[in-house]
C-alpha cells in the first residue's frame, strides 16, 4: 500500500513538472525587458537605472509606445525618464515637439536630480493644411521640412519641431533625416550633448 502511494505521488510530481515548466519559462520570458540605448547624460555611476516599464498604451495610437525608467527610485531624488518609440523606431532626444496620429508629445529637461525628463504627452498643435501636394520625391526621401501638412502626406508620418524648424518625417527615416541635419541633442539634465556625425 505504501509503495503504491509513493509510486502514485512520484507520478503526480513528474506530471506537475511537465505541466508547469512551459508556463514558468513563458512567465520568465514575458518579464524580460527590451534593452535600449541609454543617453550618455543618464549613464553615470551615481544614477542607477531600474528596469523599463511599459506604460498603459490603450490610449495611444497603434504604432506608438512609451517606455519609462527610474533613477534613484524611492528616494527624494527619484527621476522618471521617458522614451518614445514610433513604429519601433526610438525617437532621439532632438525634437522639442513630436506628433504622431494626433498624439502629441513635448520634450522636457530636468533642472534638478529629481523630476521627469524625455518625451511626455501634451495637447496637439493645430497643424495647418497646405494646398500644395505631397510628391513622389518627398516619399522617396522620407521627409519634407515645414509646418504645413501637404495634401496626400501619409497618415503615419511624424510631425516634429525643433528650435528653429519643423518637418514631416516617415518613422523609419528619422535617423536619415538627422544625418542630413546637424540638430543638437537636447539635455535631459545639465549639459547639452551635440549629435556626433
Amino acid at each position: 500500500m505504501v509503495k503504491r502511494l509513493l509510486h502514485l505521488l512520484s507520478v503526480c510530481c513528474v506530471c506537475c513538472v511537465f505541466f508547469f515548466l512551459p508556463f514558468a519559462s513563458w512567465a520568465q520570458s514575458s518579464e524580460q525587458t527590451e534593452k535600449i540605448e541609454i543617453p550618455e547624460s543618464l549613464q553615470t555611476p551615481n544614477t542607477p537605472l531600474t528596469f523599463f516599464i511599459e506604460e498603459d498604451e490603450s490610449s495611444f495610437p497603434q504604432g506608438l509606445r512609451q517606455k519609462l525608467t527610474y533613477s534613484a527610485k524611492g528616494t527624494r531624488s527619484e527621476a522618471r525618464h521617458s522614451f518614445l518609440y514610433i513604429e519601433d523606431n526610438l525617437v532621439p532626444d532632438t525634437f522639442t515637439y513630436v506628433e504622431y496620429k494626433k498624439s502629441a508629445w513635448f520634450f522636457e529637461s530636468r533642472n534638478y536630480m529629481w523630476g521627469d525628463d524625455g518625451y511626455w504627452p501634451t495637447e496637439a498643435h493645430n497643424v495647418i493644411e497646405s494646398s500644395q501636394k505631397f510628391t513622389e520625391e518627398m516619399e522617396k526621401q522620407g521627409w519634407y521640412k515645414g509646418n504645413q501638412i501637404l495634401r496626400g502626406t501619409p497618415d503615419h508620418w511624424v510631425y516634429v519641431e525643433w528650435r528653429g524648424g519643423s518637418a514631416f518625417i516617415a518613422p523609419d527615416k528619422i535617423e536619415s533625416f538627422l544625418e542630413n541635419y546637424s540638430l543638437p541633442i537636447l539635455p535631459r539634465e545639465g549639459q547639452v550633448e551635440i549629435r556626433r556625425s
